[in-house]
């Protein structure tokens, strides 16, 4: 296995795609009533229902291609990292943009915290890199 197989790549590749479960599934019922009782329009509901199962569908696809970067790193490849790095640089955008107009909060952070792990692995992935 080359040296710039990060381990870690594979293991937050893993927990950004197993995000998406609790997104979906823990996420999005307790808004949707929330916004049900607050009186909201029911075809709003639908759009922004649809809006955050995407979101749900994307962390699932962001933490495949995080899996396969580690793949392709592993076999020596240079572009899985590449992948990986722009993955981290969506996490990082969003959740640091989300703490500049939410405040602090711990569900933000937790996407920064991911997008920091993934942009330091994924530089760790580099072909050369020892």
């Amino acid at each position: 296995m080359p040296r710039h197989s990060h381990p870690a790549l594979l293991v937050l590749g893993l927990v950004t795609a197993a995000g998406a479960i609790p997104h979906a599934i823990g996420g999005w019922p307790p808004a949707a009533v929330a916004l049900g009782t607050a009186g909201v329009d029911p075809d709003l509901i639908g759009g922004i229902a649809a809006g955050w199962y995407f979101g749900s569908a994307a962390m699932l696809a962001f933490g495949a291609i995080v899996v396969l970067a580690w793949r392709d790193a592993r076999a020596g490849g240079d572009f899985g990292w590449r992948a990986a790095l722009a993955v981290a640089a969506t996490y990082l955008a969003f959740g640091l943009g989300a703490l500049a107009v939410r405040g602090v909060r711990p569900h933000f952070l937790g996407f920064v915290a991911i997008g920091a792990g993934l942009a330091w692995t994924s530089l760790r992935a580099r072909p050369g890199r020892s």
